[in-house]
């Protein structure tokens, strides 16, 4: 059956709004699965995860303060009153976040298991509390039988049950570890599929519009003028219809995935308690960023903090960023590496693995970061640094430091050179700045030329003086006022801290 000039227009059309739809719902569907994952994984599993490990250290360290206590016959020893405030204060604290992240949880089993490493541990400190109640007072300790009978008994319980209920927590933690891994690919694949279901949605929507087009052409060479300036008219108006639905909807895609991003930055409140005094510029040039910033506290005096620029802008930088990310997690929670250098020559190696597993031989994405371990001390502060092409900056008793870093990237070339660690002690009021290139690269001024590094040092160097948020609004104003009406070329982060 042949059919009319009319009805192929509107069988076209058709078509094109069903390719919309089926497409839409594909990528509205992947989208709350990524969002469900990524919840699931920042809320409950990696919650899981620090509480298991903070837990773990706190029953290494209670054995520990058992075997002193049979040790030292000194009534107010630190290491016992380290023991009784396991016992009173910390391990309650930590039980009772732990069973609310139990509550959080769907399988059975893994409430399971965390309730029987809560209750073994129990079980252990009860233990603990009879080999103190026993070695009370400092004439117990003169009881050779009682001391004899103390280690053979209790101390040699608590290290037997000791040594099983870690090696149940290792096992929990690895399996957590796992999960997370798990859905942190399925996020990454869904991002995948929403970008090729985008393409196949252009490509589509280009060669519909052509046979749309073609079509009301033949129409219009058969009337007459007025009606073909008419129906000229309302091809244009039907495509820019069509355009500004799909433009609408790759942006709404973008902004959600722009949302699933910044979920996996650190958070302000906890940026602010391991850093009173500091600031972000953080400056994506698109919706969603290669750049991103994070954070890691391996206990309360040990943080590391790092300024990272990944390979790309936009989507395909968002993409490479969610990568590099996951893979610095992985370097602390999984290796247990907390060298800067150390960790960087891991996430280096995570990273290539990642890429090269969908037959890349050689991997050209991975990213330029400066990262930092900062150790509390009494006068200030012990920061080890290391970095791929980034450098920091320190502003030492009012001078200007330029550590620079390990000339290769992240991931991308086949360089087999390890990152150097370089270690500085600061005082308090010193300051030292993170930063990517996007800032030094961004072209402006009155002769269109970069702002080149030698000119940003110079500037973090004379505002280092004013309060730690005023630099911020500085740096915005410096930037702002160097573009101009010129574009930005590249997504921009500094971040300040002060000792």
């Amino acid at each position: 059956m042949k059919l009319s000039i009319n009805k192929r227009i509107f069988f076209g059309i058709l078509l094109l709004i069903i390719v919309y739809g089926i497409t839409g719902y594909v990528s509205f569907q992947n989208l709350l699965k990524s969002k469900e994952l990524t919840a699931r994984n920042s809320q409950i599993i990696q919650p899981s995860i620090i509480l298991l490990n903070d837990l773990e250290l706190m029953i290494v360290s209670s054995r520990n303060y058992s075997s002193s206590w049979l040790t030292y016959d000194i009534t107010d020893h630190p290491e016992k009153e380290k023991l009784i405030k396991i016992h009173t204060i910390e391990y309650p604290a930590l039980q009772n976040r732990l069973k609310l992240i139990c509550e959080k949880w769907n399988e059975n089993t893994t409430k399971s298991e965390i309730q029987k490493v809560l209750n073994s541990f129990d079980s252990i400190i009860i233990i603990q509390k009879k080999i103190m109640s026993s070695l009370n007072k400092m004439s117990a300790y003169q009881d050779f039988l009682l001391r004899i009978e103390v280690e053979g008994n209790y101390l040699e319980e608590v290290n037997v049950k000791t040594n099983e209920l870690l090696k149940r927590q290792h096992q929990l933690i690895k399996n957590l570890k796992l999960l997370s891994e798990e859905e942190e690919k399925i996020v990454v694949q869904s991002f995948s599929s929403i970008k090729n279901t985008n393409v196949l949605l252009t490509v589509l929507s280009v060669i519909i519009s052509l046979i749309i087009a073609f079509t009301i052409y033949r129409l219009l060479k058969s009337e007459e003028q007025k009606a073909k300036i008419t129906e000229e008219r309302n091809l244009s108006q039907l495509q820019r219809a069509i355009l500004a639905e799909k433009n609408k909807e790759i942006t709404d895609s973008i902004n959600y995935a722009k949302r699933i991003q910044q979920s996996i930055l650190p958070s302000v409140d906890l940026i602010k308690k391991h850093f009173p005094n500091h600031f972000i510029f953080y400056k994506p040039r698109d919706i969603v960023s290669g750049d991103f910033y994070w954070l890691k506290a391996i206990n309360e005096n040990n943080l590391l903090i790092a300024a990272a620029d990944c390979t790309g802008h936009g989507v395909p930088g968002a993409f490479v960023s969610f990568v590099c990310n996951s893979s610095l997690n992985s370097a602390i929670s999984e290796f247990g590496v907390s060298d800067p250098g150390k960790i960087l020559d891991k996430v280096s190696e995570l990273v290539q693995a990642s890429f090269s597993q969908y037959g890349e031989a050689d991997v050209k994405d991975g990213m330029d970061i400066a990262l930092c371990s900062l150790i509390k001390t009494n006068s200030g502060a012990r920061i080890t640094y290391a970095g791929a092409n980034n450098p920091i900056c320190v502003i030492k008793n009012k001078e200007l430091v330029i550590i620079e870093a390990t000339r290769k990237p992240i991931g991308a070339g086949r360089s087999t050179e390890s990152f150097v660690s370089h270690t500085l002690e600061l005082s308090k009021g010193d300051t030292f700045y993170l930063f990517t290139d996007g800032f030094m690269d961004q072209f402006g001024g009155s002769k269109n030329k970069k702002y080149k590094s030698k000119n940003f040092y110079s500037f973090l160097h004379k505002i280092s003086s004013e309060g730690i948020e005023h630099q911020k609004t500085l740096l915005q104003k410096e930037l702002q006022n160097w573009m101009g009406s010129h574009f930005q070329v590249d997504d921009v982060l500094v971040i300040g801290i002060q000792v």
